[in-house]
């Protein structure tokens, strides 16, 4: 039997991740980064060869989560076309969020008062100045 495949880094918003066959050592302090690891990314979601998982653990210092868990457990996929799909169907499905549907919450704007009589709005971190 052959070592499952897990996700080392993933974006599922973007549609990418970085995979690798394996045994489970990202949650490690230093894990293997010289293993070969695939890329997989939309809209095709084939899996590309790179040299190996530092470009996985590179991708999480930016838009990608490190691994995927499910409570304290690393997920193992047990062939390289499961993760693609799993890429695949968390892309489409809108991926991440914080709620239990996965689309996060619904961004509102902040209102600003009227200036020359039309309506502004902003995001609630920009503040509105008066002329005073």
């Amino acid at each position: 039997m052959s070592a499952p495949w897990y996700i080392d880094a993933l974006d599922a918003r973007a549609g990418q991740a970085f995979a690798s066959r394996r045994l489970q050592d990202v949650h490690l302090r230093d894990p293997a980064l010289d293993l070969p690891c695939v890329f997989i990314a939309a809209p095709m979601f084939r899996a590309e060869t790179v040299s190996n998982r530092g470009l996985a653990f590179v991708g999480t210092r930016n838009s990608y989560q490190l691994g995927l868990f499910v409570q304290s457990f690393e997920v193992a996929f047990p062939e390289l076309e499961a993760v693609i799909e799993f890429v695949r169907r968390a892309y489409l499905r809108g991926g991440g969020g914080d709620s239990a549907g996965g689309s996060g919450r619904a961004f509102r704007h902040a209102q600003i008062p009227p200036v020359g009589g039309k309506k502004k709005t902003a995001h609630p971190s920009v503040k509105a100045y008066s002329k005073d």
